[in-house]
């Protein structure tokens, strides 16, 4: 498929937060008429509308019109802009194209893209293959739901050998001919029915990232995940596991052996911890592999890579007690796998927003490493109902500081003082890394 000339085409962005704006500057430069609209009003969009401005972008706060739809014959919605939004639901019917940020971007560059999604795991990925690139000399870009939008990253991206993109549901969703040329799909599990609707859609979503590939193209999958499906994959497909041996990266009596079997290195030497980890570091080795990287390079990576902030990150260690900072754990699956990581008893602090999962399973899984869960935000209550029910301590409290304070005098020496909420951040926070942030600060002032 040949890539779209942007130019003279009148385009609708919808939200004007970091991705929308990237993505107005990004089609203005193509040569596109744009307009942004904007349902909210506060100090953010309107410094957002004044930087448009200055490029030549008219803003429209508080939303913009149906009959807008009449000027328009592309729409672009933020990510976090649901398909039930009015102005999409109306552009379907008119017949408009619709098109998200990273297709946008697919659209204005040549760069080879290798891109992630899963459930859980995207963010570490993710920079494993930037730094294993960079360390093999690779000029390597990492951008997508990471935190640098994507139309952003191919403007300012150069002479870059690659763009290593993360991608969420939410930006597959409104995909048409977005194309990597390796995707990796890590794992699949329950998440954003508030967007969604239902898993179905959810799902859908995801397999999006392998729809335009050939059998030139490479697909990159998890062996362990049940859910995951591969038959409708049409690209060159490899696998990884942290359980048996399979055609792509695998763990075998505590090895890390790659792609050919070729060993990388004992599983013992890695820094972070966690079998999510380990799959993590499989999946970017088999990348590596496609790409044929020294797979002691590979591992040389895995050695001294620390993780990412607000992922199992150690915040402090003070009384006998650490501190660790989970905080992008938005959902279940993400916190199971997180306190699994510890072989300590837990002091779990949970809580925010709920995106419209049960927290049954996640109860029944941990409830013999939690000692004692802290709850706090809207979904504190219903926390609470499903782990009292499988005999886990509660204790719901009014802040996210107040929870760190009874987590402190509650915990035993090497108590482990974990924050992995399962839920959002938005009752409380702008978002999860202002929730981490406030973790550990409140950890810190607890320490001083």
């Amino acid at each position: 498929m040949s890539k779209i000339n942007f130019r003279d085409k009148r385009v609708l962005i919808i939200g004007a937060a970091h991705s929308g704006v990237a993505a107005a500057k990004a089609l203005k430069k193509a040569g596109a008429k744009v307009r942004v609209t904007e349902s909210r009003k506060s100090v953010v969009t309107q410094k957002a509308k004044a930087e448009l401005k200055a490029y030549g972008i008219e803003t429209e706060l508080g939303g913009a019109p149906l009959n807008r739809l009449r000027e328009t014959d592309l729409v672009v919605p933020s990510p976090g802009v649901p398909p039930k939004n009015r102005l999409l639901v109306q552009a379907a019917v008119a017949k408009i194209p619709v098109l998200s940020e990273v297709e946008i971007a697919w659209h204005l560059s040549s760069i080879p893209m290798i891109a992630v999604t899963g459930t859980n795991g995207k963010t570490t990925t993710v920079t494993l293959i930037g730094e294993i690139l960079k360390a093999a000399g690779k000029s390597a870009v990492t951008a997508g739901n990471i935190g640098y939008p994507l139309s952003q990253a191919v403007t300012e991206a150069g002479d870059s050998s690659y763009l290593v993109v993360e991608l969420s549901s939410f930006q597959l969703t409104f995909t048409r001919f977005f194309r990597p040329f390796i995707a990796v799909l890590l794992n699949i599990t329950p998440d954003h029915y508030d967007w969604h609707g239902d898993y179905g859609t959810y799902e859908a979503a995801k397999y999006k990232i392998f729809a335009n590939q050939s059998v030139s193209d490479w697909a990159v999958v998890s062996g362990d995940d049940a859910a995951v499906k591969t038959d409708k994959i049409r690209a060159k497909k490899l696998y990884f596991s942290s359980r048996r041996r399979v055609r792509g990266s695998y763990c075998e009596n505590g090895m890390l052996v790659g792609t050919g079997n070729k060993i990388l290195g004992p599983r013992q030497e890695i820094f972070i911890r966690g079998e999510h980890n380990l799959e993590n570091c499989l999946a970017a080795a088999t990348v590596g592999s496609i790409l044929e990287l020294d797979p002691k390079l590979v591992f040389n990576v895995f050695k001294r890579f620390k993780g990412v902030e607000h992922r199992l990150e150690l915040v402090d260690e003070f009384k006998g007690i650490s501190y660790f900072n989970d905080s992008k754990a938005t959902n279940p699956e993400a916190v199971m796998k997180s306190v699994n990581a510890f072989n300590q008893p837990v002091i779990l602090l949970a809580g925010g927003r709920n995106k419209g999962n049960s927290f049954k399973k996640l109860a029944q899984n941990i409830k013999n490493k939690v000692r004692l869960s802290v709850l706090f935000g809207e979904a504190a209550n219903d926390i609470a109902g499903d782990f009292s029910a499988e005999g886990i301590s509660t204790k719901i409290v009014s802040s996210l500081e107040e929870a760190v304070t009874f987590a402190r005098k509650s915990a035993r020496t090497g108590d482990i003082v974990l924050l992995s909420p399962a839920c959002a951040s938005y009752d409380m926070f702008k978002n999860y890394r202002q929730r981490g942030e406030s973790f550990k600060k409140a950890v810190k002032t607890l320490k001083n």
